[in-house]
């Protein structure tokens, strides 16, 4: 009986030890939630993947490529031109060393001159002496003026660089004008309404300058000239005309020197001699219409061209019909106020 005690305990611990060895019966897993996604992960998600998007970028990197390249491009211009400018100015002062000292030669040679004279009267020395001294005198002349004449020339490259600079680096507005048309005409065909070019060449009463270039421009373009040429080069009917105006200004021009004309000597107004100049030019000009032989108004001056339009550069038929435009707005009458 006993025995049988014994047994029933012992099995009844070795099954509870069993039992606490085992582990509990898990939960069943529960259904995977599906993840909800956003709008801004779909934006973002678009942003990344769709063509138009990947063009954009492409088209942004390329223009951002072609915006160095145009900034390098222009960097180089201006210190190309700075160069020039440094150059040309380096022009004026030698000019001026040479001008000195050839003055220096000639009243040297005036100074031996008058002596020689001077011993002649006094039977000291031959003729043929005072005629060598002439001679020296005559030629020291020469060079003095040659050297006067590179000084003007020098000045007026220095000028023109000292323009083309000041455009460059946007000093000016003459890298605003290159759209002539537009500037000129408005919707309506006409210009009253606007003030055109005014502001870039100052030509109303209250912005021009006393002894400004587009100022002495318009005063020389109204002025009388008696004037002729007969076979002459351009560069001979530029200081021809340069000196016959007075012109106290420079006068450039570029381009081919070789064409020549011949005009009968006779009174005009400025303004219409150089309109005859680019007619007459214009005749045996082997060049195309975009070339074709013509005046222009730059900052320094007045530039004869036969290499095609200058940017920022306007024609003096152009500059004349801003004055008239100009004239024309002025004496108009006024309109009324407004709801009157």
């Amino acid at each position: 009986m006993r025995t049988t005690v014994y047994s029933g305990l012992l099995l009844g611990g070795f099954l509870a030890v069993v039992a606490l060895g085992q582990p509990p019966t898990p939960p069943p897993p529960k259904p995977a939630e599906s993840k909800k996604e956003s709008l801004e992960d779909d934006i973002a998600r678009a942003l990344r993947t769709h063509p138009d998007v990947a063009v954009a970028e492409a088209e942004a990197q390329l223009a951002n490529a072609k915006l160095q390249q145009a900034k390098l491009g222009i960097a180089q211009k201006v210190a190309t031109a700075k160069r020039e400018k440094d150059r040309v100015k380096g022009d004026v002062g030698l000019a001026l060393r040479r001008i000195e000292a050839a003055k220096a030669v000639a009243d040297l040679a005036r100074l031996e001159l008058d002596n020689t004279k001077q011993l002649h009267k006094n039977a000291v020395v031959s003729a043929q002496e005072v005629q060598s001294k002439e001679s020296g005198y005559a030629k020291a002349k020469a060079l003095l003026m040659e050297a006067e004449q590179t000084l003007e020339i020098a000045k007026s490259a220095a000028a023109a660089a000292d323009a083309d600079y000041d455009a460059l680096v946007g000093i000016t507005l003459l890298t605003k004008l290159p759209v002539m048309g537009a500037l000129f005409v408005n919707d309506k065909g006409t210009t009253a309404d606007r003030p055109i070019i005014h502001t870039y060449l100052k030509l109303s009463q209250t912005d021009v300058k006393p002894g400004s270039v587009a100022d002495k421009l318009r005063t020389a373009l109204a002025k009388p000239v008696t004037f002729g040429c007969e076979n002459l080069t351009m560069p001979d009917i530029v200081d021809a005309i340069k000196k016959a105006a007075a012109l106290d200004f420079p006068v450039r021009m570029s381009g081919i020197p070789l064409l020549h004309c011949a005009i009968e000597k006779q009174e005009l107004t400025l303004s219409a001699w150089l309109q005859l100049l680019e007619d007459e030019l214009a005749k045996d000009s082997p060049l195309d219409d975009a070339k074709k032989p013509t005046w222009y108004v730059r900052e320094y001056g007045l530039l004869f061209s036969t290499a095609g339009r200058p940017e920022g550069a306007i024609t003096v038929g152009e500059f004349l019909k801003a004055l008239r435009d100009e004239k024309k707005a002025d004496t108009a009458p006024k309109g009324n106020p407004a709801g009157r």
